[in-house]
């Protein structure tokens, strides 16, 4: 099995900056018993069977994933919760059979109709396409991999808003679909995202994020 392998180390770990990678990869099944056996890991799978392994974020940038989740989390509890909020650890299965997290989720109840329709959802992997994601550059990410993850598997599999939230250069890259190329905002001082027709009213101004 898949599982046995990785823990003789036959698949390999390469390290990169930022997450590791395993050099051989892992089905579906066999990636979802990996997770079951490590559930303290976070890790995403691509359409080709690599696993990505998440590092832990240090302090600045996981206060900053906590203010737009604490803000998207507000609003949707103070608009009646229209839908749900997602934690970074969340996985969703994807076309292709990607697993993969974001830093702030949302789905509405429309999207996940289905999917809380089954009474083992508890247990799986969210099958629902998210609404609206937030990916927050964190100092061992990659902008270039940052940005092929929101074009190539966010945008490509259906997100309605995303945004891209870049500390370290300060600048927001704002996804929508059949949109060329991503909206930039650069100016972080008095810059406030909207959430637009996707999440109505909701407002997240950047002077909140630690730089």
């Amino acid at each position: 099995m898949g599982i046995e392998n990785l823990k003789n180390n036959t698949y390999g770990l390469l390290s990169v900056v930022g997450p590791v990678e395993t050099l051989l990869p892992m089905s579906l099944e066999e990636f979802t018993q990996f997770c079951e056996t490590y559930p303290h890991i976070i890790a995403e799978r691509e359409s080709s069977g690599k696993v990505i392994i998440a590092t832990p974020v240090k302090s600045a940038s996981g206060e900053n994933e906590g203010h737009v989740s604490g803000y998207l989390y507000a609003w949707n509890l103070t608009n009646g919760k229209p839908g749900k909020v997602y934690s970074p650890s969340t996985g969703f299965l994807l076309a292709g059979e990607q697993i993969r997290c974001g830093d702030a989720v949302w789905v509405s109840n429309e999207r996940l109709k289905d999917f809380l329709g089954k009474p083992d959802h508890q247990s799986k992997w969210v099958t629902a396409v998210p609404n609206f994601v937030a990916e927050i550059r964190s100092g061992s990410d990659r902008l270039v991999n940052l940005k092929d993850k929101m074009e190539n598997v966010w945008m490509a599999n259906g997100v309605s808003l995303a945004w891209l939230i870049d500390v370290i250069e300060e600048v927001v890259y704002i996804y929508r679909p059949n949109q060329a190329e991503p909206e930039v905002v650069r100016n972080f001082d008095g810059s406030i995202l909207q959430g637009e027709d996707v999440l109505q009213g909701f407002q997240f101004p950047l002077v909140e994020l630690n730089l």
